[in-house]
């Protein structure tokens, strides 16, 4: 993909993409606004476009990321957030494997739960046959 291997020429700047999903990440804001412009011009030529409302960046330093995107991101209205969604799969510094989780186990419990009144009238035999 041509938008891809613009964004790997970036220096600093790394870039996972799968299907449509599309995440960099750079140490520095100058690769972060140099990606963005990249971005914004193939949007232009191609017709397809980021979507704004499911893209956010995360705060990893400490220049306020909040500021510089009013001063200098051609995308005014991104989020900045602690963690966000890649693929199914919450990343973020500060998240933890119980977060990345917690959807699937509230799942697996309310699964678990709906099986508990046929447990309650079996043996205690079938009981631990089952569990």
């Amino acid at each position: 993909d041509t938008l891809i291997e613009r964004l790997h020429a970036v220096n600093g700047v790394e870039v996972f993409a799968f299907a449509d999903d599309l995440v960099f990440a750079s140490t520095n804001l100058a690769g972060l606004a140099k990606v963005m412009r990249i971005i914004s011009r193939y949007t232009i030529y191609s017709g397809l476009g980021i979507n704004t409302d499911k893209t956010s960046v995360r705060d990893g330093g400490p220049q306020s990321l909040r500021d510089w995107i009013q001063l200098f991101s051609p995308w005014k209205d991104l989020q900045v957030t602690p963690s966000s969604t890649y693929l199914g799969v919450l990343v973020g510094a500060s998240v933890t494997t119980a977060r990345v989780f917690a959807v699937a186990m509230g799942k697996f419990r309310k699964r678990a739960r709906s099986f508990y009144p046929i447990m309650r009238t079996m043996s205690v035999q079938k009981r631990i046959h089952l569990t």
